[in-house]
């Protein structure tokens, strides 16, 4: 049997890939590798909408490599949201915010696996451990 996937951005605060690329992709038998998982980090919970952007992470560098990304993220209110969500349900299920993402992620129909693009061993450990967390009260549905 031939594997295909679409690769395709798709995380709590980019979900626009639900409305026609997924879809597409389930219906012609294509699995979906999903690339940043954790919003260039804003879902990890590190970051906070009033404060600045620490020097030693990707958005607070300001590399433009980064730089175009982040600002993405951190200026939608979607990217809030779903912050405010995982940060709650990570407490229900007593998992950080970055397992909680990652788990909504990898257990989306689809979905056969993620990449995770951490710079370091220490950013990418918070994510790893456990990748099934389950919550009665998500407040993301669908």
């Amino acid at each position: 049997m031939l594997r295909v996937t679409l690769r395709a951005q798709h995380n709590l605060a980019i979900r626009q890939t639900e409305l026609e690329m997924i879809p597409a992709a389930r219906d012609n038998g294509l699995g979906i590798l999903a690339w940043s998982p954790l919003a260039s980090g804003f879902l990890t919970g590190k970051y906070d909408p009033d404060q600045p952007r620490s020097a030693d992470t990707r958005a607070g560098q300001g590399d433009p490599l980064y730089d175009y990304p982040s600002s993405n993220y951190e200026h939608d209110d979607a990217t809030w949201s779903a912050v405010d969500a995982i940060r709650q349900a990570s407490k229900e299920v007593d998992a950080t915010p970055a397992q909680v993402a990652l788990s909504w992620v990898i257990n989306r129909p689809g979905v056969v696996a993620a990449i995770v693009g951490a710079d370091t061993s220490h950013s990418c450990t918070p994510a790893l451990p456990r990748p099934t967390c389950t919550s009665t009260s998500t407040p993301w549905t669908g």
